[in-house]
């Protein structure tokens, strides 16, 4: 019965282990490649963690070489281990599991809040991998616990500690070497429309000498993060004003987004409806740009009923309809799309996105400090 009971233990650990170091492998060759994963489309909660400076270690080591590098081995004991014929041997392979697993659990928990507190977004591939690695710490410590006989507590206390101090060090090691901020750049080879003589939302003093304009979507996770510390940032910088240009990255109206998946869907809707009321009610924008980008910690987007139901309330139904197909909104519409597709190279169509003449800036910052730093250097040409 004990013997059935380890095996099934030990095959549920196998398990685990593989589907751990499977999606480790495909994280590692993506940010490797740039290869497309499924639901990872430009803007989403999985592209905003997959493309942000935290998924790398000194700038260039993707970190989830590390998961691939554990899970391997871990895969290769848990499978052979049983076999050793040599009793001290497999009694120091079982030793080492006790800190292997819990760096395997601390580096999970680190990796966790890092998308919750710096990135602001959960990459459901990674999660799943951690997910995986948690369980596969506690039901590896269990395994060992019942193998290694004779054990003192303190010398498992140790362990324990050492894997504890080795995740600690890697944590420590990565807030200490990624830097505040980083961004994609490039520049146009000719002219792009100018969203800043268009008349849309604007966020500083009308007669700015720096002119940017933003593109985003309202069910772009990223986006949100930024719209909150932007009025923060402007308020470091001197004379710039910053033109909201809302850019759906829904392939139901974004002739330049290529998904299997439409993640974004509705957001053409949420999109027009904000600029609606920005239209026939100025005023009342505000308050739907904060109705669209509200909510708590587990933020999800508004649907589209919402959005359209918000909107009603503060310009009225016929209002709303007559603004959401007129000719400006069509007009709008086109000069967006053409400025996202010109600005778009390479396949690579992430936002939020600033513009400045026929230069563009991606930019990807904890706060507002870090954000206003780089928008210097965006508007200083030094980027």
């Amino acid at each position: 019965m004990y013997k059935s009971k380890r095996n099934h233990l030990k095959w549920a650990m196998a398990l685990l282990c593989a589907i751990a170091l499977v999606l480790s492998t495909v994280l590692f060759f993506h940010s490797l490649t740039g290869a497309g994963l499924i639901g990872c489309s430009a803007g989403t909660s999985c592209d905003s963690v997959l493309g942000s400076r935290w998924s790398l270690l000194f700038g260039f080591l993707p970190t989830a070489v590390l998961g691939m590098s554990l899970y391997a081995a871990l895969l290769v004991i848990i499978l052979l281990k049983d076999s050793l014929d040599d009793e001290k041997f497999r009694n120091m392979v079982n030793l080492a599991c006790i800190p292997a697993s819990s760096a395997l659990l601390g580096a999970a928990l680190w990796f966790i809040y890092v998308q919750k507190h710096f990135i602001g977004a959960f990459c459901p591939y990674c999660m799943a991998t951690h997910c995986c690695g948690v369980l596969l710490a506690v039901l590896l410590l269990i395994h060992i616990r019942k193998e290694i006989r004779g054990l003192r507590p303190l010398r498992g206390i140790a362990l324990l500690v050492a894997g504890l101090a080795a995740a600690g060090h890697l944590a420590i090691v990565q807030y200490k070497t990624t830097a505040p901020y980083s961004y994609d750049s490039g520049r146009s080879s000719s002219s792009l429309p100018d969203m800043t003589v268009r008349s849309l939302p604007l966020m500083g003093p009308e007669d700015a000498p720096v002119k940017l304009t933003l593109m985003y979507d309202y069910r772009c996770s990223h986006c949100r993060k930024l719209h909150h510390i932007l009025p923060e940032v402007l308020e470091t910088l001197d004379n710039v004003s910053v033109s909201l240009c809302p850019t759906p990255l829904s392939t139901e109206c974004n002739p330049y987004v290529s998904s299997d998946v439409d993640i974004f869907a509705g957001a053409c809707t949420l999109d027009r409806c904000a600029l609606a009321v920005w239209r026939a009610r100025p005023e009342a924008f505000p308050v739907m740009d904060g109705y669209l980008f509200s909510g708590g910690e587990a933020w999800t987007p508004r649907s589209t009923d919402e959005a359209l139901n918000m909107a009603a309330s503060l310009i009225g139904r016929d209002v709303l309809e007559a603004g959401l197909s007129s000719e400006w909104m069509e007009e709008q519409f086109a000069l967006t799309m053409e400025l996202f597709g010109r600005t778009s190279t390479e396949g690579k169509g992430a936002i939020p996105r600033f513009i400045l003449g026929d230069r563009y800036m991606v930019p990807d910052a904890d706060d507002a400090a870090s954000l206003a730093a780089l928008l210097g250097s965006f508007i200083n040409g030094e980027l």
